[in-house]
């Protein structure tokens, strides 16, 4: 099949319908054989095949997928604070509904090669209408944050933009580095479960962010005023790095700060911990305990907060 001519929104929706097309074929061959997949993948994840063959499903899914990554558009959207340097980044910049935002599995091209450059982070202002996806998307809390473990680091600098994301409206932090490589801990990359790295080895490897890479600090005066934090004129095609408190037009935003999610056309956000310590301690309050002793089963409400491989009363 030839995609050169091909559009946007075609692309997606023919990826769409492969995706579910591959899948039912998966599970209508498990349905009928004893399947083990590998340890980390499920029937989710692009090109697995039981036979381990090729499909023509699966060489059309990789076609639209490269199709995909080479139109994305190459964005200047930061500059370093080191350097000066212009920092360009390939996203999707269309709408939600591209295989960029897929979060367990997105389609995207390596990240920059800018010997400052470290990670990058982001929040939206979601705006109607909402896109329509059937994976999931995350696209962070509605107002710009800081990370506090990257910004202690006396090599690390941050640096605040905004630009539009379809009808959304995007605020990326980009953090850069004296020294990238001596950064051990990393958030997860923007709307993705995973980021990548350079082992000793010189190989590309992925690994998930730890828990105090997600402690997110919201006020920006205090890091603005340290210098650690920069920022650019959303519409400033110039790029240039401001640092006046006064003027900043990202001090003062109101939104939800919880992470927000779209899937099927639905907009939702993830519990904080606060919320789910909550819900728990309201169950747990509800049981009489006699004595230590007392094997009382627990709530299946309390279950349902766990994750998939929570357990059951046996264990």
């Amino acid at each position: 099949m030839n995609f050169e001519n091909i559009t946007r929104k075609e692309m997606l929706k023919r990826y769409s319908r492969l995706i579910t097309q591959r899948d039912e074929l998966i599970w209508s061959e498990v349905e009928t054989e004893e399947v083990e997949f590998p340890e980390g993948i499920d029937s989710t994840t692009q090109f697995i095949n039981i036979d381990d063959q090729s499909t023509p499903i699966d060489e059309e899914i990789y076609q639209l997928g490269e199709t995909y990554r080479n139109s994305l558009p190459d964005l200047a959207i930061s500059r370093c604070p080191f350097t000066g340097q212009v920092l360009n980044y390939y996203i999707d910049n269309e709408g939600l509904d591209g295989l960029w935002w897929n979060f367990y599995d997105p389609v995207r091209k390596d990240t920059p090669a800018m010997e400052t450059f470290l990670t990058l982070t982001g929040a939206m202002k979601i705006n109607q209408p909402l896109d329509n996806t059937d994976f999931l998307v995350e696209v962070g809390p509605e107002i710009p944050y800081v990370l506090p473990e990257l910004l202690n680091d006396e090599n690390t600098l941050a640096v605040l933009s905004s630009f539009k994301i379809g009808v959304h409206t995007a605020f990326v932090v980009v953090y850069f580095s004296k020294k990238p490589s001596s950064v051990i801990l990393r958030p997860d990359e923007w709307s993705t479960d995973r980021y990548y790295y350079q082992d000793e080895n010189g190989e590309v490897v992925w690994s998930q962010a730890d828990e105090i890479m997600k402690i997110k600090d919201f006020d920006l005066v205090p890091w603005i005023e340290a210098g650690k934090l920069f920022w650019i004129l959303p519409e400033d095609r110039e790029l240039n790095l401001r640092a006046d408190v006064r003027q900043c037009p990202y001090i003062g935003l109101t939104g939800n700060k919880n992470t927000q999610i779209i899937q099927n056309g639905e907009l939702s956000e993830l519990e904080t911990d606060d919320e789910l310590d909550s819900e728990v301690e309201e169950i747990v309050s509800g049981l009489e305990l006699e004595n230590d002793k007392d094997l009382t089963p627990i709530p299946e409400e309390l279950w349902k907060l766990l994750p998939e491989e929570g357990g059951n009363n046996e264990q």
